[in-house]
């Protein structure tokens, strides 16, 4: 399933498309003709259309236009009407259903149509004979991603029946959906939970061997880093169906954790101080403390996470009652002398009973992982390589999914060692991409994913990649989609990008602009198209040395005094363009004659002085 068409009836011309006919690319172009509601949609071969151009399996669309053309309006009208039947039945922010549209699309050899307004009439034409008209009705899902951070409050988070993995939404929806207090902000706590799906994006593709893993290995980093988290506030803001024995035998357990770390703590400060001055100093001693460290603040966690969901939320997601019973299930001793950790899973039996031996098994796995991190004094994260980082996700995500309840309350917290803001954009846009599909085979079985709408997928990429990318997308894209048909719609500024495209599927939008791109772009040269001027109107130069060069040119030809000689002289030099360099000399000659300076002069006197040494000497 694709969409080859859009039109958009707008008598106030809100949208510098409105009115136009778009073509997406396909075997059919198509041309809406008529007015007072009565239209005829012309239909045409497209003679240049290459079946599969891209792949047997997936379709690429390019939207092109000047910022503010409504590209980014335009593609997410776009999700919106390919999912308009799942969307009717959920609650949605958009004023999309206020438009008038008329929106083709097409299955194998048949053509199927959306019309969003009351009283038109389309009739469509082809070779002069009228087709027979199938309102479309399947059940359509598409993914919208864009990496940009607009934090507009734009959009309602009550299922909106499809799948959307911006990072606007994201930032919004993690947060919203987060089941405990944070002291992290808003974007800091959304930017450490897409670390976890870029970590199990790189886990899974590494298997894969495509082109984009070449990239991938290049731009990670060797070394990440993950933080232990805290007590859960909500079990003492929040008691629910807590009583005073749990929460006396919780604060037990809470004390002996705090005074354990409080002494490793003391002894690694110890150590390093004894051992180096350098507190990033470590041996094997050291070693043994900073992990020691580490699996107890793991262990306190999950206390605290097994504590919370089955003690304070009680049967909040379960509706089996017993799952209510208290954790502790007989008196505690206040002198009794107990594991903080072992003795907690002895005293109770109403938890994971059946995964309780593959939950310590996990814990020893999770040890076992945890050796040979690093760990600064006073910092408030450990150090690791990459594939351990990797590693305790996986163990962490194991953890989860025995617990007999939807737990949304992370054990631990990663980040990265340190990447670049373009290597970010690029790890984001196909771990995005990625996770949209897992989304959608676990929480959209029953629709048909046909649609990949990306905005701007390349901002932030060195030209290098965005003349790469796509390349490495369509490869990932045949892998990870198994051959489901795919229709990529992709908005962009950036001409590296359509050099890959074919003219007939580019959409370009523009105040009374022809909507088909009139260049060829498939394989044209880069320099060719930054000579539209669409892309360029003010010339290949920038406006600071354009702005320089007219002023040069004007005090040369006496029309201001804003320069010195030496100001001239010197600016000239700089130009890098021989033309215009060379031009901007002549004229500078012509002002100043060709006079020759000081320093010249004496290199020439120097040189004849030498001559007639030589001269002498023979």
């Amino acid at each position: 399933m694709k969409i080859v068409y859009f039109y958009l009836f707008d008598s106030h011309k809100t949208y510098a498309f409105s009115n136009q006919d778009l073509n997406f690319g396909a075997d059919l172009t198509f041309s809406l003709i008529g007015k007072d509601d009565n239209y005829s949609l012309i239909t045409q071969k497209n003679e240049n259309y290459v079946q599969g151009f891209h792949d047997k399996f997936i379709n690429i669309s390019c939207i092109i236009g000047e910022n503010g053309s409504g590209k980014t309006s335009l593609l997410k009208f776009l999700q919106f009407i390919i999912n308009e039947e799942a969307i009717k039945k959920k609650s949605h922010s958009y004023n999309f259903p206020l438009w008038d549209y008329f929106a083709v699309f097409k299955d194998n050899d048949q053509l199927h149509f959306r019309l969003n307004t009351p009283n038109a009439k389309i009739q469509v034409y082809y070779k002069g004979k009228s087709i027979i008209k199938k309102s479309i009705s399947a059940n359509l899902l598409s993914a919208f991603y864009s990496g940009f951070p607009n934090l507009s409050n734009e959009f309602n988070f009550s299922s909106p029946g499809f799948i959307d993995v911006s990072t606007e939404f994201l930032i919004h929806k993690r947060f919203e959906d987060k089941d405990e207090d944070f002291d992290l902000g808003q974007v800091e706590y959304f930017s450490r939970e897409d670390v976890k799906s870029q970590l199990r994006f790189k886990h899974e593709v590494d298997t894969w061997q495509l082109p984009i893993n070449d990239i991938l290995n290049k731009i990670t980093p060797k070394y990440g880093k993950i933080f232990p988290l805290g007590n859960i506030e909500k079990i003492d803001t929040e008691p629910r169906y807590i009583n005073y024995p749990s929460i006396r035998y919780l604060g037990k357990l809470r004390e002996q954790f705090q005074i354990t770390s409080s002494i490793l703590t003391t002894e690694l400060r110890e150590i390093a101080d004894e051992r180096s001055e350098d507190p990033n100093y470590y041996n094997v001693e050291t070693g043994q403390r900073v992990q020691e460290l580490f699996v107890l603040l793991f262990k306190m966690r999950l206390v605290d996470c097994l504590f919370y969901n089955v003690e304070t939320r009680g049967d909040m997601y379960i509706d089996d009652s017993h799952y209510r019973e208290d954790i502790v299930n007989q008196e505690y001793n206040d002198d009794q002398k107990l594991d903080v950790f072992i003795e907690f899973f002895k005293i109770q039996n109403t938890i994971i009973n059946e995964n309780k031996n593959e939950l310590f098994n996990l814990i020893k796995e999770f040890e076992t992982t945890s050796q040979n991190l690093e760990w600064t004094i006073n910092s408030d994260y450990f150090e690791c390589n990459v594939n351990k980082l990797a590693g305790f996700l996986k163990i962490e995500d194991e953890i989860l999914r025995l617990m007999p309840y939807k737990n949304v309350i992370p054990l631990v917290h990663y980040d990265w060692g340190g990447m670049s803001t373009g290597e970010k954009a690029m790890f984001t846009l196909f771990s995005r991409i990625n996770e949209s599909y897992l989304i959608g085979a676990q929480s959209f079985k029953n629709r048909q994913f046909s649609f990949l709408l990306l905005d701007e997928p390349e901002a932030g990429f060195h030209p290098q990649w965005q003349q790469e990318y796509l390349h490495y997308l369509i490869s990932f894209l045949r892998v990870r989609f198994n051959q489901m048909y795919l229709h990529v719609i992709i908005t962009t500024h950036s001409p590296f990008v359509i050099t890959d495209i074919p003219d007939y599927a580019v959409v370009k939008l523009g105040a009374g602009a022809n909507t088909i791109y009139e260049r060829r772009t498939f394989g044209s040269n880069i320099y060719d198209l930054l000579a539209d001027s669409f892309y360029l109107p003010g010339g290949f130069m920038g406006i600071i040395a354009k702005q320089k060069i007219l002023n040069l040119t004007d005090f040369l030809t006496g029309k201001n005094k804003n320069f010195t000689y030496q100001e001239a002289q010197k600016t000239i030099h700089l130009i890098g363009e021989p033309l215009i360099r060379n031009r901007l000399q002549q004229l500078f000659d012509e002002k100043y004659g060709t006079e020759e300076s000081k320093e010249e002069i004496l290199k020439k006197i120097k040189a004849l002085q030498n001559k007639l040494k030589k001269r002498r000497d023979d």
